[in-house]
Order: structure tokens, then sequence, then C-alpha cells
């Protein structure tokens, strides 16, 4: 999602987006992980951000999960786009220079607007109940 103040990537969970639900919205945690990693076999792995510390699959029933990505960092990221720490950078030789772009994006008011612009857009979509967001 494009706007002023930047984009915003956002995954909602499966596919059953034919069923009016209540939304449950997931922000990950500090770091710039991203949701899913495609690896080398070309299989996609979801990872990112403590989302495998969530049992959203026991919650998918009742609501539409979505997900937010971190500022500047991608929903889906190639195996060697990430550092040791499951990181994405832009460029993992010179990694320092994405976390001085990260941390310039990285400050509360800006996850605020983040969540706000996703959950106004959500409240739009014939799929969302949107009298229960969560």
């Amino acid at each position: 999602m494009s706007g002023e103040k930047g984009d915003v990537d956002f995954m909602v969970y499966g596919d059953d987006l034919k069923d009016k639900k209540p939304v449950l919205m997931f922000c990950q945690g500090s770091l710039p992980n991203p949701l899913i990693e495609r690896r080398k076999d070309q299989s996609l792995h979801l990872f990112g951000g403590g989302i495998v510390n969530f049992d959203f699959l026991k919650w998918h029933e009742k609501y539409h999960i979505v997900f937010i990505t971190k500022p500047i960092t991608p929903v889906v990221v190639v195996h060697n786009e990430i550092d040791s720490r499951y990181c994405y950078v832009k460029d993992t030789a010179n990694a320092m220079q994405f976390w001085r772009e990260y941390g310039n994006h990285d400050f509360i008011e800006n996850y605020v607007d983040r969540g706000t612009r996703v959950l106004d857009y959500l409240k739009k979509q014939e799929w969302v109940d949107a009298s229960r967001i969560v």
C-alpha cells in the first residue's frame, strides 16, 4: 500500500476472502525480519518477527489474520537478502547502510501511522467485519 509517508506492506493469511470475518492484526517484533523467505530450493518459509511463536492457525477460522511488515522490509525476500539474524538487508556486504535507513523509520509514531493506514484500508473491504477489529 503506497502513501505520502511511505509504503506499508502487509499480508492476509489464507484465501478465504469471501467470508466476512473480523480482523486480527499482528504487528511483528523489533527487528526487520521479512514475513516470508524464499529458500534456495524456491520453497517459501514463514518466519518473520515472531509469527512462528503465534498460533495463528487456531484463530484463522474466526478471523482474517493480517501481518504487517516492518518499515522498508518486503513481505517476501530471497534467502541471500537476510543476514545471520534473519534480518532483511538489501546488500549483505553493506548491511550497515540498510540499518541506517531502517533506523530512520523505526519509531513509534511511524508504526501507529502504518497500522492505522492498514486498518483504514481493511475497514473498507467487503470481507472484513469492521465492527470487530482486534
